[in-house]
């Protein structure tokens, strides 16, 4: 798949879910033609944090740590995964 498969089928014709199933959505700007949308379950998201909060306690995190999340939070959506996982990690 590439963007140009998204961006045909925008907002949500590649989606596998009703649009009430769809807890979050990240897009991107749109500046090199139609945005891209990525919609996310609420299943979606939980397992995305729990994948991200083992990557922290593999690295050493504790409950109460604080994090600083340094990736952007665009359609490169790291800093998201990076916030839901610290959140699930109770930092």
């Amino acid at each position: 798949m590439s963007k140009d498969d998204f961006r045909r089928e925008y907002p949500l014709g590649l989606s596998c879910v009703p649009p009430r199933a769809i807890a979050e959505m990240h897009m991107s700007s749109g500046s090199t033609g139609t945005p891209v949308v990525m919609p996310y379950t609420a299943g979606d998201l939980r397992q995305w944090a729990e994948c991200m909060a083992r990557c922290y306690v593999m690295a050493g995190a504790q409950p109460g740590d604080v994090c600083q999340i340094t990736p952007g939070f665009g359609l490169f959506n790291g800093g998201f995964g990076c916030y839901h996982g610290a959140r699930a990690a109770d930092c």
